[in-house]
Parts: structure tokens; C-alpha cells; sequence
């Protein structure tokens, strides 16, 4: 699964002692885009499938995700053609509530991340129902969340290379640390 890649990586980062003086390790701002949204909802969300180290996750201060993929079935009922993506990823299912973040409870160690949802009103690629579903679900869920679905309006990945993008989340990052 790539969200354990990721998870792998994220855990030799804050564990090898050779980086212990390259960052600060109790103060981590993470951000992911599409596929790497769902990956970290997928990490700091209890998914009952990947296990972050207790250290990583009390050192993650501030979630900023955009345009993600977030409610696997959902997305699939607006665009069908999604299956051939997700099939060799997760397998073939009738359903993907279980790869779903939208369905995942909060980790009781994760209660102090601050998270932000963005979604660009000119995305192409997936629509904002996604990033409405997991914006309602972390509030469901009691977490800490902020929105901003009309400040960018840039295709799927054009928004990444924009000051704007860049901007939404500096300003999200700085307002954790206030």
C-alpha cells in the first residue's frame, strides 16, 4: 500500500538519529495534494490498517490538504472510470469504505492536529464533494478544521506551482503556531 510507504518514511525521519538536528522533531506541518491527501488522512486518521509511532504523531502540529481523495465510493459514483485507478491500488472491491477516510475514527493521541481542507474551484479532476466529506467528518469527528474552497481556481496540479497555493498554506501554518 503506498499510504505504508509513506508512513515507513515518515517514521525513519523521526527516528534516525542522523536528522536529529535537521528539523525540529515535536513540530512537523505536513501537507498532501489528491492522492497524498488521502495518504496522510489514511496515517493520522485510525485507519486499523497503518500504525504511526506515538512520536510522529504527538510531533505533527498541522494538516493542510488539497483536493484529495477522501470518500472512495463517492468518487466513484461521480466518476466510474476512477476504478481502473483505485483497483490496483486497493484491489478489487465492490465496495471502498474500508480505504475510505471519511469513514476512519480520530486517533485519541491525534486530537491536537490542526487541519486545513482547499479545494480549487477549477478542478477537473475531482470535485469538492470530496473535500466537503472530509471536512464534515473531521468536525464529526471533533478535530480542529478550517476550510478554503474559493481562493484557488487553478486546474488539479496547476495550483500546486501558485503563489496563492503556497500562500493558503503558510497562513494556515503561521496561525497554528499563534
Amino acid at each position: 500500500m503506498h499510504a505504508q510507504g509513506v508512513l515507513d518514511a515518515l517514521n525513519f525521519i523521526m527516528s534516525d538519529p542522523s536528522l536529529q538536528d535537521a528539523f525540529n522533531h515535536s513540530n512537523i506541518q505536513l501537507a498532501g495534494h489528491s492522492c497524498g491527501a488521502h495518504i496522510l488522512t489514511s496515517i493520522l486518521l485510525d485507519s486499523g490498517l497503518l500504525y504511526p509511532s506515538q512520536s510522529l504523531v504527538s510531533a505533527v502540529k498541522s494538516v493542510s490538504l488539497s483536493d484529495g481523495l477522501y470518500d472512495l465510493d463517492l468518487l466513484l459514483s461521480t466518476w466510474p472510470g476512477y476504478r481502473s485507478f483505485m483497483e490496483p491500488t486497493f484491489g478489487d472491491h465492490p465496495e471502498f469504505r474500508k480505504f475510505s477516510p471519511t469513514s476512519y475514527p480520530v486517533r485519541d493521541n491525534s486530537r491536537h492536529i490542526q487541519w486545513l481542507i482547499i479545494h480549487s474551484t477549477g478542478d477537473e479532476l475531482v470535485d469538492l464533494p470530496q473535500s466537503k466529506r472530509i471536512y464534515e467528518h473531521l468536525l464529526n469527528l471533533g478535530a480542529t478544521v478550517a476550510n478554503n474552497w474559493t481562493s484557488l481556481h487553478g486546474k488539479h496540479d496547476e495550483i500546486l506551482s501558485t503563489d496563492s497555493y503556497a500562500n493558503i498554506i503558510a497562513q494556515h501554518i503561521s496561525q497554528v503556531h499563534e
